[in-house]
């Protein structure tokens, strides 16, 4: 199964039983509350809501018209879905997509993460949790695949594991796929000249820091980079967003683990 098989309307409404309108309307739905719409500092009414709704479901419906002609890329790369475990109200967090070879061949499991339980991860220090989100960052940079930078063929090419869709459900992964697609709008070209703007920046920021103008950043830049105010928390608050970052860290590499696990059984 690949991505393009979850937003097609005769696979949705055939292989998963579902009316394609009313999936649409839960994929716009799960993507606006990533976006935060129906959190209550949001203060939308419920009728403005529904036409945010709307407006996004129409606008997934063109992308999904635009896209149709399209054939799939096959890059040899799977998306699959993160499980949250420690979320009592949402056991979902994000998506990665791996190289599927890549990962047979090299992932070898680390004692470290496999020691670590849940519980341990909300007792650790500071210190403790500075050390394994390097580690963890370091790990992930290697085996995920930067998201930013697939094209609708790409994303359309991406394999589906139907074992993690059975945890997820295939909404959560098309609402991934499409949030994936409209990164930088919701035409084609779009995408394509918002890949190619952020590709020249960052090549910009690799040859500064190969030609000795750039330098690493230590982590409390990087949390001044995505604008958390270290002065407006408290120490309490400072450890508990460390913490949140290495269970996210910890789930993507359960979820790896697991893959790869699974793949090897075949084998």
């Amino acid at each position: 199964m690949i991505v393009k098989d979850l937003l097609t309307r005769e696979f949705v409404e055939e292989e998963l039983g579902f009316d394609f309108d009313y999936y649409l309307l839960l994929i716009a739905q799960s993507n606006l509350i990533t976006l935060g719409v129906y959190s209550k500092e949001s203060n939308f009414s419920a009728e403005e809501m529904r036409e945010i709704e709307r407006r996004l479901m129409e606008k997934y419906r063109q992308v999904l018209e635009e896209a149709a002609c399209i054939p799939p890329s096959d890059t040899g790369k799977v998306l699959l879905g993160i499980w949250r475990p420690y979320d009592e109200d949402m056991d979902w967090i994000d998506s990665v997509i791996i190289s599927r070879e890549r990962c047979l061949r090299e992932f070898k499991p680390d004692s470290r993460w496999d020691s670590l339980s849940l519980k341990d991860i909300q007792n650790l220090s500071k210190e403790s949790c500075d050390d394994l989100i390097v580690q963890g960052l370091k790990k992930c940079e290697y085996f995920v695949e930067n998201r930013c930078f697939c094209s609708w063929e790409e994303i359309f090419g991406l394999e589906i594991d139907e074992r993690n869709m059975m945890g997820h459900s295939a909404i959560y992964l098309a609402a991934e796929a499409l949030w994936l697609m409209t990164l930088y709008g919701f035409e084609k070209d779009s995408c394509s000249k918002g890949m190619e703007k952020l590709k020249k920046e960052l090549m910009q920021i690799e040859n500064d820091r190969l030609s000795g103008e750039g330098r690493s950043y230590t982590l409390e830049e990087l949390e001044d980079a995505l604008g958390i105010k270290k002065e407006e928390l408290t120490e309490e608050e400072i450890l508990m967003f460390r913490r949140d970052t290495v269970r996210n860290l910890y789930a993507q590499y359960e979820t790896i683990r697991w893959f790869v696990k699974q793949q090897r059984r075949q084998v």
